[in-house]
């Protein structure tokens, strides 16, 4: 995309279209392009590193809730265990 489609974009003589999403996805492959189209996500698709940690912490976040659901149970039975009056 030339500097000059850049400058009839801006001045409102030219709309985005098909083309120059395409270009600009192919130049700055970090673009999320669900982004630029509908607005989903953000700007910046995740890098590899970022997607590695994303899914280790997703992985303890079910563990976590996992232990929260046999806690909340622990709880109960000893809440059993308790003589009401």
């Amino acid at each position: 995309m030339s500097n000059q489609h850049v400058s009839n974009i801006k001045s409102g003589r030219s709309n985005v279209n098909a083309w120059m999403i395409a270009s600009l996805v192919k130049k700055y492959r970090e673009i999320d392009p669900d982004y630029v189209l509908n607005g989903n996500g953000t700007l910046l698709r995740p890098t590899k590193q970022e997607q590695k940690t994303l899914k280790v912490m997703e992985k303890y976040n079910e563990s976590l809730q996992a232990e929260v659901a046999f806690l909340r149970k622990e709880v109960e039975y000893l809440r059993s265990l308790i003589p009401t009056s």
